[in-house]
Parts: C-alpha cells; structure tokens; sequence
C-alpha cells in the first residue's frame, strides 16, 4: 500500500502536520518555515509558480495487539508467618502489606498514569491481580481453583505489564 501512495503522490514537496516545514519528495528533506532558508525560498517560489504539494498523510496506526507491554514492576516477595517481605532486585515496588490471609497489597514507588495494566504471578496456589490502581495493586491468592479459600503461599513472583501505554 505505501508504494501504491508514493506512486500517486507526484508533487516536488509534501505538505507534513502542521506549517512549520514542509518535505522535498525527491530527498525527503525537511525543509523549514524559514524565510532565510535557501530551500524554503525555492519552495515559496515553486508555489508561485503554481506548483501544489502533496497532501500531509498521517503516519499510520499501529495494529491492534503490534504494540509490546512495557514491564512497569517486578518482585519476588516471600511470605511468612502473617508477613510478607520484597526481595532485593525489586523493580518499581515501595512496600508490601499483608492484609489477611491470602491477600497482600503492593505500592509503587513511582504511581502508573492509569490502572490500566495486567499481571504475570507465580505462586504456589491459584494467585490473580485485584484493586489494580494508579498507585499500587492487591496480589490474592487461593489454595486451588475449586475451594478458593485463602492461602499463605511461600512467595510470590510478578511483573506488572501496561499494554498499549506508556510506562513509568
């Protein structure tokens, strides 16, 4: 499709977002609104001469799904004895609280702009992210997938993703 575009697309210059410059075609220079500018003078005197540039065209958008998560934290954390404790190497992580059993909270140290982010957990147990937030999150953990009761696992291992957006 881009070489179908350039083909239609014939003029001497191609008009970009806004009017601060335009672009050769020949070069693809980026030639600056500047009147002392030897390249815009040609330009300006190009359109005097009835010369019409190209259209701007949008770069295009990214495919839905084209865009990698950006990993935002990560920790591994152990639990024990109704107490959890972040390991040295944790990434984006101020603290962790131990709310019941079973439930355990984590702040950021640096808060995300959105609660829009997902989870990779490894526990022994059945462990999902709940009360995403902008300035911190809930790790849960069950025993199994049927009882769903509370569990203590020994650790817990995650990294926090933010998908399509921007990082910290």
């Amino acid at each position: 499709m881009e070489s179908r575009l350039q083909d239609e697309l014939m003029a001497d210059y191609q008009l970009t977002a806004t009017d601060a410059a335009v672009i050769r075609t020949a070069d693809q220079a980026l030639i600056p609104n500047d009147e002392a500018n030897r390249d815009w003078q040609e330009y300006q005197q190009w359109l005097a001469d009835g010369g019409v540039p190209d259209p701007y065209v949008p770069p295009p958008q990214p495919e839905p799904g084209s865009i990698p998560p950006t990993l935002v934290a990560s920790a591994h954390a152990a639990v024990s004895g109704g107490a959890i404790t972040v390991g040295a190497g944790a990434f984006n992580i101020a603290s962790a609280t131990y709310q019941s059993k079973g439930v355990f909270d984590f702040a950021f140290i640096n808060a995300l702009p959105d609660a829009n982010y997902t989870a990779m957990i490894t526990s022994q147990g059945v462990a999902e992210l709940t009360n995403p937030a902008p300035g911190g999150f809930t790790i849960s953990v069950l025993n199994n997938v049927q009882a769903g009761t509370p569990h203590d696992p020994k650790s817990i291992d995650f990294q926090i993703y933010r998908v399509g957006g921007e990082g910290l």
